[in-house]
């Protein structure tokens, strides 16, 4: 999964079902903490530095809806909530964002030994009473919820509509989320079990029309995903009013997601009439004793599919006995492949005007971006936000949170857009100036990167026409670097610079004008920001990890600098250096070749006599650059990138790296933190070497 890592996903989730905690013997129940823990630990290697925002539970989680008790005096649920607890840890969520329907082993049927229970059981599963009307009656709803008191107890701890509100769980919920400025989520979670009496419930359960209702409203045209959760699937007889309920799904909704069977598939279907609904069911996390151990669980996420459309990614996981981990389940996905996709009957909402937000969008009247808005952001973006305390530098961090929002919303929206010979696959990074992406190269299939100019997004002003021009400039002299430096050796050839019109311009008058586009060779591998993310993702590494990784990181960042020469890259980033740690001989490798420039007129005046390009206005990343240079910057006066400076970012990506704390503008790192005290002696050494050659 690692090389689809840096798409995009508009909404990821994890899709468990049947976990079944406290069933089978103490050996099996042994069986099941083992085999969570490979699933929490699969889960962490699998999402890397991206954010996994829900778990959907679609039943089955104790065994015996809770009338069980370990030796240990644990009850099913009380289990199952530590368990749980733990793969939301793994998922770096808490249990509020668990999303749970209970299945038939949810149900307690000892509550059934009350004559009353039973004679209403009975009654409703034969079909003499309607399930509605049973609903409706305040006496026998508490009778059909005191079979499932032991799940609803415990789902007053998840997520807000699982658990209800004036302490009453509900028997079924809906909610909606906000994904994106463009797009929301309506989740619901349907009640198959609530008849659910023993091995004989097929043909014998229902879910009613009062149910029903929260599907009651069609969804809107655009911008709106509708995904209904149930323990049983609709379609193979388990509920006697299943066909209707079905046919209101295919109209209302466009993703069911369910359980039961202990077998994962996926299925997109489409009528004659058009209704179109997407099928997703989960295997059982952890089966029967008697059963052949095939463990499943799934990662889902949303993804663009380009002009405006939506897809569902499924990474279908299943146990392998024989190396005791969670695999690629083979047996659901294409070929050669770790996932499927399968796409979904919706399109993302229309943003706004597209000349507000790529002119950076001033706070309208009344609005006020919160600490909660502020910390879904990168998280350079978010260190920034937290440690500015002026009201003034607050006010331009929200108006930037603002804007890194409307471009991710219009970058994921021209995904799939054909642009010259090229084709915008994914979205990968926004820079200052440019948006890459990963492409393709229609005339031989070649994977490519394809930086896009576009207004920063940062500046709380519109400067229109100037901010376009410069960034046209700008992929000019990109263009002009690589080929400079293609030319010295010391950089990849250039693949091409197009000329068409921009696609993040399509709303404004200027969108028939023709930009500047540079395409270059895709560089394979992780950013050092990707790589510093899911290191730390499970906690703080082994020291002896953080010094061997640290210190090779060191030797082979001077060995690429020293091999630049006679340039100096001045753009020094954990997000524009690559480091391939599989290869026999890790290696780093610099992109953003406009920032790779010559301090002298070597290359720069060979090319293009006169651009003064050798005299840099900034001459180093400024979060990056050392203390004493960044206070000559402040005072105006010039300095040109060194050697030392370079010394001096280098140090500072370092301590970035091994304490995971972004560098600030102006401040060197101070070794008075606790993390900085944890670090290995050779590691503060080498970073205390690199800071004192700064000139």
């Amino acid at each position: 999964m690692r090389p689809e890592a840096a798409e995009i996903a508009l909404f990821r989730w994890i899709h468990l079902s049947d976990i079944h905690f406290g069933h089978g013997s103490e050996s099996h129940r042994a069986d099941q903490k083992m085999i969570l823990a490979a699933l929490s630990d699969d889960i962490v290697q699998l999402r890397g530095a991206q954010a996994i925002r829900a778990i959907f539970v679609t039943g089955d989680i104790a065994f015996s809806g809770g009338s069980r008790h370990l030796a240990d005096g644990t009850s099913e649920y009380a289990l199952a909530e530590t368990s749980l607890r733990a793969i939301c840890t793994a998922c770096g969520v808490g249990l509020e964002s668990v999303y749970a329907v209970p299945g038939n082993h949810d149900v307690d049927r000892t509550v059934d030994k009350d004559r009353t229970v039973h004679r209403l059981i009975e009654s409703l599963r034969s079909g003499r009473e309607g399930l509605d009307t049973a609903l409706t009656d305040r006496t026998d709803k508490q009778l059909l919820a005191r079979r499932l008191s032991g799940y609803l107890s415990f789902a007053k701890n998840l997520a807000a509509p699982v658990c209800g509100t004036d302490g009453e769980t509900p028997l079924w919920w809906s909610t909606r989320l906000e994904v994106t400025r463009n797009l929301a989520v309506s989740l619901v979670g349907l009640n198959t079990a609530i008849l659910s009496a023993g091995d004989n419930d097929h043909g014998h359960l229902a879910i009613g029309n009062l149910q029903m209702e929260t599907l009651r409203t069609a969804p809107a045209s655009e911008g709106e995903l509708v995904i209904v959760l149930t323990h049983h699937p609709l379609r193979d007889g388990w509920l006697r009013d299943g066909s209707n309920v079905d046919a209101w799904l295919r109209a209302r909704a466009h993703l069911h997601m369910s359980g039961h069977l202990h077998a994962a598939d996926s299925e997109f279907a489409q009528r004659g009439s058009g209704t179109r609904l997407v099928r997703l069911g989960a295997g059982a996390v952890h089966g029967e004793e008697n059963e052949v151990p095939e463990h499943k669980y799934s990662i889902c996420a949303i993804l663009p599919a380009g002009m405006g459309k939506l897809k569902l990614r499924v990474w279908p996981r299943r146990w392998s006995n024989v190396n005791k981990d969670f695999r690629v389940d083979v047996d659901n996905v294409p070929q050669g492949m770790s996932y499927t996709d399968l796409p979904l009957p919706v399109v993302l909402r229309s943003p706004p005007p597209r000349k507000y937000l790529l002119q950076g969008r001033l706070l309208t009247d009344g609005t006020d971006w919160t600490d909660a808005r502020i910390s879904s952001l990168e998280p350079w973006t978010r260190t920034a936000a937290q440690t500015n305390d002026t009201r003034l530098g607050r006010l331009r961090l929200q108006m930037n949170a603002q804007g890194m929002a409307d471009v991710v919303d219009i970058a994921t929206g021209i995904q799939g857009t054909v642009v010259g010979d090229f084709r915008l696959d994914t979205l990968w990074q926004i820079g200052a100036q440019f948006i890459v992406f990963r492409g393709t190269a229609l005339t031989n299939g070649s994977v490519v990167a394809i930086k896009l100019p576009f207004v920063d997004y940062s500046r709380p002003v519109s400067f229109g026409a100037r901010e376009l021009h410069q960034a046209r400039e700008a992929a000019r002299a990109e263009w002009r670097a690589l080929q400079a430096h293609a030319a010295a050796g010391v950089l990849p050839q250039p693949i091409a610079l197009v000329e068409a019109p921009n696609p993040l311009l399509a709303d404004r008058a200027e969108s028939t004008r023709q930009e500047t586009f540079v395409v270059e060779e895709w560089v394979p591998g992780l950013t050092l920001d990707e790589i510093r993310a899911a290191s730390f993702a499970k906690g703080r590494p082994d020291p002896d990890e953080i010094e061997s990784s640290t210190l090779t990181l060191a030797h082979i960042l001077e060995a690429a600098l020293q091999s630049l020469a006679p340039s100096v890259f001045v753009d020094i980033s954990s997000r524009n250096i690559f480091w391939n740690q599989g290869a026999d001989a890790p290696r780093v490798r610099l992109v953003d070749a406009g920032s790779v420039v010559d301090p002298g007129t070597t290359l720069w005046d060979a090319l293009d006599p006169g651009t003064g390009m050798g005299k840099l206005r900034v001459p180093i990343t400024l979060c990056y650059m050392p203390a004493r240079a960044f206070a000559d910057y402040k005072a105006g006066v010039h300095r040109t990138a060194s050697r030392q400076m370079m010394a001096g970012a280098v140090g500072k990506l370092l301590f970035e790296m091994a304490t995971n704390s972004h560098p600030l503008e102006g401040e060197d790192p101070s070794f008075d933190s606790d993390a900085a005290r944890a670090l290995p002696e050779s590691v503060r050494k080498c970073i205390a070497a690199l800071m004192a050659e700064q000139d």
